[in-house]
């Protein structure tokens, strides 16, 4: 006897097509791949030792690495399983086949090739860090962290609190809040805007209303707009601070795009290096005087001053030109700070000189009464 039907479409003969033979290709790719991936996290943890484990994309590649072989191991089973039971097929087709186990067998390697495809592609996070853009969306979540946790904390508590309220006080009458868990799901489907209110309203004229107005006020009024106020902080923060060494990675990744298009446009990676030279952004300009030492206001009134404004170009001619003049400034610097030096010189050597005829105004009533010492003891 069946309580219920399920029924579920899954493919047994795993390679037919042309089209499966290339996916077979690719996971030969993938085997290359996890073999690469190995290698690399154990030099990794050979030359790093403890501080491989203070990174946090180090956790990412073991993650993924472990996905990598548990996908492979289960690969291999499945297909043993699966064409097992295809070739026992005709030998039993006189009586019931139960194919529950077979599809049991499909639905968790799809389960886990979606975990490791998740991993796969959050660890390319990793590499996109070379990125301006994404330098400052991963230094915003990693100064913002500890804030999130805390809020996150917050969150829950209340949040919980309002699924608890929700299911006491509806889940009796209201499928979507019959149990804790089917209350929390319907409070984080209200978060997007989709609210089972009429029903609520049918089972309490009086609760309804108040619980909708709470739940909005606190949720979205206080924990979101907090949350904003957390993230949009720390982004501030990011794009304030200055890390020469992640800027020297986004320069190094741009000097090997353009040795890629050297290699494959032939001339054409020389004029645009040319024009790359010959023009220098806002943020080029602030970086090379954060990395010389100059503060954020210095360099305000550095752009200020010769009128580079955040979205304007400065082309070469306009480079020549500050740089003469702040050789011109440096040359008259170096004049006046020679002239001072000399006149400090002056002055010191003048104030030597009157100290020393100040000690020899001193020393001569002593000189004479040594003096007449002598002369007694001489008598």
């Amino acid at each position: 006897m069946l309580p219920k039907a399920d029924f579920a479409s899954v493919k047994l003969i795993r390679y037919l097509s042309t089209y499966d033979f290339f996916i077979l290709g690719l996971e030969f790719f993938f085997g290359i791949f996890v073999i690469f991936l190995t290698v690399e996290v154990t030099r990794n943890i050979l030359e790093l030792r403890k501080q491989f484990l203070r990174i946090v994309w180090s956790y990412v590649d073991i993650m993924v690495l472990l996905l990598s072989y548990v996908f492979i191991i289960y690969s291999i089973a499945r297909y043993v399983i699966i064409q097992t039971f295809v070739t026992h097929l005709p030998i039993v087709m006189e009586r019931y086949v139960e194919f529950s186990y077979v599809r049991a067998v499909q639905v968790y390697y799809n389960y886990l090739t979606a975990v490791l495809v998740f991993f796969a592609w959050l660890r390319l996070m990793k590499f996109l860090n070379l990125s301006k853009t994404m330098l400052d969306l991963h230094g915003t979540l990693r100064k913002s962290i500890k804030d999130i946790c805390g809020f996150g904390l917050m969150f829950f508590v209340l949040f919980y609190a309002f699924a608890l309220v929700a299911y006491l006080i509806f889940g009796g009458q209201v499928e979507s809040y019959h149990t804790v868990w089917a209350s929390c799901t319907s409070l984080l489907q209200g978060l997007i805007g989709e609210f089972e209110y009429k029903e609520m309203e049918e089972v309490n004229r009086v609760m309804a209303p108040i619980f909708l107005v709470l739940f909005v006020f606190f949720m979205y009024f206080i924990l979101m707009n907090m949350f904003l106020a957390i993230i949009n902080d720390a982004y501030a923060s990011v794009k304030s601070t200055f890390d020469v060494t992640q800027v020297r990675k986004t320069e190094y990744l741009n000097n090997a795009f353009m040795n890629l298009i050297g290699c494959c446009c032939f001339g054409l990676d020389k004029k645009l290096d040319k024009k790359r030279k010959t023009k220098r952004t806002y943020d080029e300009l602030r970086h090379v005087l954060k990395r010389s030492g100059f503060t954020d206001p210095e360099i305000a009134l550095f752009l200020q001053k010769y009128n580079i404004d955040i979205h304007e170009i400065v082309t070469e001619t306009e480079n020549r030109r500050i740089i003469r003049d702040l050789e011109l400034k440096g040359l008259d610097f170096s004049q006046n700070a020679y002239q001072s030096d000399i006149e400090e010189l002056r002055r010191r050597v003048d104030r030597l000189g009157e100290r020393i005829q100040e000690m020899q105004r001193n020393l001569q009533p002593v000189v004479e009464k040594i003096d007449q010492i002598l002369t007694k003891l001489s008598q």
